[in-house]
């Protein structure tokens, strides 16, 4: 679901011609549209350097009809370990992305604040909906509001003893998934905060 939804997304972009980053197993540019990016291994390449070309005002397009075969994480762990680091790139990446985030840059400031600014702020977005929730919660609508936060968080407990046991059910476990990929998320903001991650990658298993 989760891939459908992004690639979909994508899509969407390339008709407009800005696809916000690019898929970093099958992309391909104009060589003389490269510029050098900083020789760090923590840095998003496949992120920055359509960045940069859809800044300087090329087409950023999506091509539905391509296909690149890539092993996805085996197991819970190993998706968390990804996005851990994905998350820590992002925060990373974000000294890069601040000239394009003017409103000024049309969509590509647009498709950045809503595709992957948002998104990587999540994590803190959900607890400070579930903290209002709760100072509201002597209003009926607000009780139901924070009834239902409370279940979903339930539900991905559940989908987390579900998982150990090596089953799927899709009421448990899409909710697991989606608290688990925050929770990654944090954890990387943290690792950021405090420099913590491995400028290498941890290989999870595929």
């Amino acid at each position: 679901i989760y891939w459908s939804y992004e690639n979909k997304i994508k899509e969407l972009e390339g008709k407009i011609k800005t696809t916000i980053g690019a898929t970093g197993v099958i992309y391909a540019i104009r060589k003389e549209l490269f510029r050098s990016v900083p020789q760090d291994k923590s840095i998003a390449c496949d992120f920055l350097i359509p960045l940069r070309i859809a800044g300087e005002g090329f087409d950023v397009v999506y091509e539905n009809e391509s296909i690149a075969m890539e092993n996805t994480s085996k197991n819970i762990k190993g998706e968390f370990i990804r996005k851990v680091r994905i998350g820590f790139q992002g925060f990373q990446m974000l000294r890069f992305i601040i000239p394009f985030l003017n409103p000024f840059k049309g969509f590509l400031s647009f498709g950045l604040w809503s595709h992957k600014i948002i998104r990587w702020f999540t994590p803190f977005l959900l607890i400070l909906v579930f903290i209002i929730n709760y100072l509201l919660i002597e209003h009926t609508f607000y009780q139901v509001l924070f009834l239902l936060q409370t279940f979903f968080y339930l539900f991905s407990l559940l989908g987390l003893l579900i998982n150990l046991f090596k089953k799927k059910l899709f009421m448990f476990s899409a909710p697991f998934y989606y608290v688990t990929i925050n929770l990654a998320l944090l954890v990387g903001f943290f690792k950021f905060l405090f420099f913590q991650q491995k400028p290498t990658w941890e290989i999870a298993e595929r």
